[in-house]
Parts: C-alpha cells; structure tokens; sequence
C-alpha cells in the first residue's frame, strides 16, 4: 500500500493524519528534516492538539522520527509516543561512535542529537 494511501485512510478513520514532505537541503539533510517535525508541531494555524501527538513513519521516515522524538526541545514534552514500520536503525556502534562520525558534524551545527 503506497503512503499516501495509507495516511488517507489513517485520516478518514481517525480524522488526526497530517502527511508532511520533508526539506530537501543538501547539506544537513538529516537534522533538516527533524526540523521540519518542530516547526509543524510549532505552527499555530494547524489544528494540532499538542496533548496528543504521535509520530509515524515508515523506513527512513520512522528513523526520522524517531530521531525527532529525541530532540532535547521535544523530549518528554510534546511527543507522546512513535509508530515506525520498519524503521533504518542501527544499534551496533554505541551512541559516542555515532556522535564522533556523523558527517556534518561541525562546530557552528548545534548537535540536538547528542544526548
């Protein structure tokens, strides 16, 4: 079933699916799109009742929000659960390798990811 079918469906069922691309910058691609997650959550023209927001995706998009529901603005505030279907996940290196060789990592990017 194609997302977009599935988040129609979600929508008619429950009335709460809000289907969202995400930016497409080349350099920080990744933390761009867990920003994305922030300013939709922030924005106040959009019907979102901020008690009950679950996150959903699937593949890399469940990896994003995963990652989204770690952001140190987000933490235990906002989000109040995530449903991924076969997110991209590894957990074999630990979170310091991780940390040490992200790409972008650079001195003037604030890293929300690091804790």
């Amino acid at each position: 079933m194609p997302e977009e079918t599935f988040y129609s469906m979600l929508n008619s069922t429950t009335g709460s699916a809000l289907q969202r691309g995400s930016a497409k910058q080349v350099s920080r691609a990744y933390e761009g799109c867990c920003r994305d997650h922030t300013s939709i959550l922030e924005d106040e023209t959009l019907p979102i009742d901020k008690s009950r927001v679950i996150l959903g995706g699937f593949g890399a998009g469940g990896n994003l929000n995963i990652s989204t529901a770690q952001m140190l603005e987000l933490k235990g505030k906002i989000i109040k659960g995530v449903v991924s279907w076969y997110p991209v996940l590894d957990f074999t290196p630990s979170p310091l390798e991780k940390q040490s060789s992200r790409p972008y990592r650079h001195l003037k990017y604030i890293d929300d990811l690091k804790n």
